[in-house]
């Protein structure tokens, strides 16, 4: 991001064009654009449209994504298109709505799509001219237009207009058109509401198709409510019909069949026949028991009654009355208290007699007379036991004959019994169907409702001046972006300190300011080297506009001459100290190296021409002496050598006359004095032209002059040809302590330092670093954060005569 905000700040200029462009096309957008009007009705979705008695359990999700899915179906659009006439719209005027021009739009299916143009005349009357219309046909206000299926009726608001179109559509294109646009929409996942939008250039017909769209759907459930109801009764009518005639045929064989066999429940009489055998069956084996069980007490009382009763010994037929049957004889009551009343007499007797006695026996023998009528009794009744078990085996033998005959008519009674009940259930069943499927078909379907209807809106959904306008800006700053980035990725030139080291593989010596320099100049540098070089303060504080130039120490005479070097009257007085500072630390950074190796002569050099190098080594050297330290210039640029321009002297004598005459060194070097330094500063300018530099700068006669300078010099600086112009540069940096490359922001190409690298490479130089030179602190913070906070030393300062003042900054 931090990086996209620089490149921008980096070009102003595209930035400005590409916000004008991108506001020009937002409000082009804006103004040109017909307006379009977004409206929704919302429905709500409850159930499937089913019978009124029906029950289906359906997922609401199942449900609505069903329903969705009829909203946007083609059949629905058809309709609507039919019933609004979508087919119809304007052309022109724009922002004109179609009720304003036309009115009661019919459109036939069949026709094809058309435009309609309607022209006013003066008498206010309309001109019509269309496909297949009559020429010079003219209608009127409230006027029926009739054109090729076409049928609509004028406007009175159309007279307000001098003419307007309408294009017309085929159906099937207008419905697909519909269909396109609307939007169906499920607000809530977890909901049950359907929201349908449609956006259109004209609010009302919108308004309508959309309302006409819900009332469509509404219409459809409504239908397959009642569709379904109305098959539904038209079905259960007619299997009424038919079991009508089943029911009528199932009663009269029944009837049949109950008067052949004169039954009139056969079911009931048997159920009653098998009752009553087992109640005789009962009654037999009740009358069996007591039967055996009497014949049993019978004969063990017979056994007990063989001998004389013995003195206090009761009569076995008194146990007879334990017979509940005899116990409730009256007569066998009778006799068995007249029996225990003797036993009775006859104890008491004995008790004062014996068994002999007549009185003994006469009781004796009225007991046993007793015993024989009770035995009499006894017999009778167990005989008339065993003829009613006899009795009851007849009628159980009855009974059984009688019951084979009952399963058989029982279950065809039964058959023809049970058909007319099922088919009396089913019809009653059907009845009730029937009612309640007359009931559905006056039904309203009650799992749909329209929430929302919809109504015309005030305000256009498009365009949004507000929003437009916005986006306008977004566009405009992608594109600027867009612009920009396009622009740094085609601008090869170097303008930051991490380019030129990747570039170098060495680092930024030094960053020289670009400093403002008046139009009319005082220095006698060319104009084309003034202009494309930055120049140098010398000082800090105002400096002379002249050096003062004096001949070599061996030469008696004295001459002066006013010259101005780099010290070029500048616009800034704060520039030229942050120039004379940059050029300052730019010598200490030469000095100071991690290996340790000292320094002594070191070529300035660039890639290509007009990147400042003359100028930097100027200034260097300058800075220099004002250092107090001894110092040599020598411009070994021996084909367009500007040293000696600069410091306003001749070219010769100069290095050529040296190289070629080494005892003339004295004579060649000139000094010139720098206001504020100890020390002169000595230049050795180019001298006379060869014919051959590169043989000059390869010889012996250079290594000495260099090893001559490095013995008398603390510092030797030698200004080079460009390394990618001629290979001059190549020798010179092979016989040197050190390189440094002046690079000029913003005008130097990275090809060609990287192929001016290359060269420096396997020349086998010793690049100290790079000098990036020209550089606009204030602008290229836009490249590099790190200028902001290069400092102008300007500002941390005391002024003259007040020690005690604070230092600013």
């Amino acid at each position: 991001m931090r990086d996209a905000w620089r490149a921008l700040r980096r070009h102003p200029f595209i930035v400005v064009l590409a916000m004008l462009l991108a506001l020009g096309a937002g409000a082009a957008y804006v103004r040109l654009r017909p307006p379009v009007y977004e409206l929704s009705t919302l429905l709500r979705i409850t159930g499937r449209p089913v019978g009124v008695t029906t029950v289906i359990a359906s997922p609401v999700d199942e449900v609505v994504a069903t329903d969705m899915a009829v909203v946007g179906s083609r059949a629905l659009a058809d309709g609507v298109v039919e019933d609004v006439g979508l087919q119809v719209d304007v052309v022109k005027p724009l922002r004109v709505l179609r009720s304003q021009l036309v009115s009661g739009v019919q459109w036939s299916r069949a026709a094809d799509s058309a435009t309609v143009q309607l022209v006013r005349r003066a008498d206010g009357r309309f001109v019509v001219a269309a496909p297949g219309a009559a020429a010079n046909r003219t209608v009127g206000p409230g006027d029926t237009v009739d054109i090729g299926g076409l049928r609509f009726e004028l406007a009175p608001t159309a007279a307000n207009y001098p003419e307007f179109t309408l294009r017309l559509q085929r159906f099937d294109q207008a419905a697909a058109d519909l269909q396109t646009t609307l939007r169906i929409l499920r607000p809530d996942r977890e909901g049950d509401v359907i929201r349908v939008m449609l956006r259109g250039p004209d609010p009302e017909v919108a308004r309508e198709a959309l309302n006409a769209h819900a009332a469509r759907f509404m219409a459809w459930r409504q239908n397959v409510l009642t569709a379904e109801a109305r098959n539904r009764a038209k079905l259960l009518r007619h299997q009424l019909d038919t079991l009508s005639a089943q029911l009528s045929v199932a009663e009269d064989q029944l009837r049949v069949f109950q008067q052949n066999t004169q039954v009139v429940d056969p079911a009931a009489e048997a159920s009653s026949d098998v009752t009553r055998l087992a109640e005789m069956q009962a009654e037999r084996r009740t009358v069996e028991t007591e039967r055996s069980a009497l014949a049993h007490m019978l004969a063990e009382t017979k056994s007990a009654s063989v001998g004389p009763l013995k003195p206090g010994e009761s009569s076995p037929f008194a146990n007879l009355v334990a017979f509940p049957t005899l116990l409730r004889n009256p007569a066998t009551g009778q006799f068995l208290a007249a029996l225990e009343t003797t036993e009775e007499e006859r104890a008491q007797l004995l008790e004062r007699r014996t068994m002999s006695d007549p009185d003994v026996q006469i009781l004796t023998a009225r007991i046993r007379d007793t015993e024989e009528r009770l035995h009499q009794i006894v017999v009778t009744y167990l005989e008339g036991l065993t003829q009613q078990e006899a009795a009851l085996d007849v009628s159980i033998a009855g009974f059984n004959k009688q019951m084979r005959d009952v399963p058989q008519r029982t279950i065809t009674f039964a058959q023809l019994d049970r058909k007319p009940k099922a088919l009396s259930d089913l019809y009653a069943l059907l009845q009730t169907q029937l009612k309640e499927a007359e009931i559905g078909e006056a039904a309203v379907d009650p799992t749909v409702q329209l929430v929302d209807s919809a109504t015309a809106p005030t305000k256009p959904f498009a365009p949004r001046p507000l929003f437009d306008t916005a986006i306008a800006l977004i566009g405009g700053v992608l594109l600027a972006l867009l612009l920009v980035v396009g622009r740094e990725q085609m601008d090869p030139m170097l303008r930051t300190r991490a380019a030129v080291q990747a570039v170098l593989d060495a680092p930024v010596l030094g960053l020289i300011p670009h400093i403002r320099v008046p139009r009319r100049r005082m220095s006698p540098l060319p104009a084309r080297l003034h202009r494309s070089e930055p120049t140098f303060a010398s000082d800090a504080a105002p400096l002379p506009d002249s050096l003062v130039a004096t001949p070599p120490y061996s030469s008696p005479a004295v001459r002066k001459k006013r010259v101005v070097a780099a010290t070029t009257r500048v616009l800034d007085p704060k520039g030229r100290a942050a120039a004379t500072e940059a050029f300052a630390r730019l010598h200490t950074n030469i000095q100071v190296r991690e290996s340790g190796e000292i320094v002594k002569t070191v070529v300035l050099t660039s890639a290509l021409t007009s990147e400042g190098k003359t100028t930097s080594a100027t200034n260097l050297a300058l800075s220099v002496a004002q250092r107090g330290q001894r110092v040599l210039l020598i411009d070994a640029d021996l084909r367009r050598g500007a040293i000696h321009a600069a410091f306003g002297v001749d070219r010769s004598p100069g290095l050529t006359s040296v190289l070629q005459d080494p005892a003339s060194f004295d004579d060649a070097v000139r000094i010139f004095e720098v206001a504020g330094a100890a020390v002169p500063i000595h230049v050795l300018t180019s001298g006379p032209l060869v014919a051959n530099p590169a043989a000059l700068l390869a010889s012996d006669a250079m290594r000495n002059l260099l090893r001559r300078a490095d013995a008398r010099y603390d510092l030797v600086v030698i200004d080079s040809p460009p390394i990618l112009a001629v290979g001059d540069a190549a020798i010179l940096c092979g016989l040197v302590d050190g390189v440094v490359v002046v690079v000029r922001a913003g005008a130097t190409p990275c090809d060609a330092l990287t192929y001016a690298t290359e060269q420096l490479r396997l020349a086998r130089a010793p690049i100290v670093g790079a000098i990036l030179n020209d550089v606009d602190f204030r602008r290229a913070t836009a490249y590099d954060s790190m200028f902001r906070y290069y400092g102008n030393p300007g500002v941390y300062a005391t002024a003259v005569g007040d020690e005690f003042a604070e230092p600013k900054g």
